[in-house]
């Protein structure tokens, strides 16, 4: 549930119930804006995650009464989850939106499940096709909820590669233009930066190690991959003057096409902070180990 609490006494204002089951939670902070609140469910409760049928809803209530003003699901299809709600779930929000000054509403979607399958369906084969809006930037009108655009990074992910961070929205200049942009991370250890106004990518960083991060598993011999799913960029990014600072994790995980059979080096993993010019996205300037900035 979402409620609001009198800041002087502590007194309980409202409560509303967001889950529709006991298998979706609620794990990120609140977002305010424009006497609203801004809130998403997620595929998980204190007791398990993406358990089967669950997804994620992206609430604006009202910051007053707590009534729902609009809801934006975050699986296209809702509760059908791609063909096969017996198995699959995903989406939901784990950081807040950002939200620019014309109150239009930018949120990074995590991933579908299973990943990276089940022994009946290997390579995220329950979910087929690209699984929106999963592992996408979407933007919304903030006063309807209704969908201005949206860019998925990861289609079709069984990796748990989440593009969860909340984005960051700034104006530069692109060729001479002053330009609002909006800049987005999350585990596949990319960074990628969009047109505000249309969603245009305008250019994309990977950070920290890769290998094979893309392409099927094997069915039974496990290979390494990284970023691994709790590598990649977990944690919010910064920006400042001409840079964003983005902090990276590289932790290599074993898997197969049913499954994540280790952390093969969860022992050795390493970190880093890339610095990348928000207008080019060329490195600025980064603190790394090994082999973890592809210049």
């Amino acid at each position: 549930s979402a409620f609001a609490l009198d800041p002087k006494t502590g007194k309980q204002l409202w409560k509303h119930k967001l889950t529709d089951n006991k298998n979706e939670g609620i794990d990120m902070a609140p977002q305010l804006y424009d006497n609203k609140v801004l809130i998403s469910t997620i595929p998980g409760s204190a007791t398990n995650f993406y358990h089967p049928g669950a997804l994620g809803i992206v609430y604006s209530l009202n910051a007053k009464s707590g009534k729902t003003i609009w809801k934006f699901n975050t699986i296209k299809g809702g509760y059908k989850l791609f063909g096969h709600p017996e198995v699959n779930s995903g989406g939901g929000l784990w950081y807040p939106p950002s939200v620019d000054s014309s109150g239009r509403v930018f949120m990074g979607v995590a991933n579908p499940a299973p990943y990276p399958g089940t022994p009946k369906f290997p390579n995220g084969s329950s979910h087929p096709g690209p699984d929106l809006y999963t592992d996408s930037l979407v933007a919304l009108n903030g006063a309807t909820g209704k969908i201005d655009w949206f860019q998925q990074v990861t289609p079709h992910d069984f990796r748990d590669y989440d593009f969860q961070v909340a984005p960051i929205v700034r104006s530069q200049m692109i060729n001479g233009t002053m330009t609002e942009t909006v800049i987005g991370a999350g585990k596949s250890g990319k960074v990628v930066a969009f047109r505000a106004d249309n969603g245009k990518r305008l250019w994309t960083r990977n950070v920290g190690v890769h290998k094979f991060d893309s392409g099927p598993f094997p069915l039974k011999k496990a290979v390494c991959y990284e970023p691994g799913f709790l590598g990649g960029v977990e944690t919010p990014m910064a920006a400042s003057g001409n840079l964003v600072y983005v902090p990276f994790v590289n932790l290599c995980f074993d898997a197969t096409a049913t499954g994540i059979k280790s952390a093969g080096g969860f022992n050795g993993g390493t970190g880093g902070l890339a610095a990348i010019d928000s207008a080019t996205g060329k490195i600025g300037r980064a603190s790394c180990r090994e082999r973890v900035c592809n210049d």
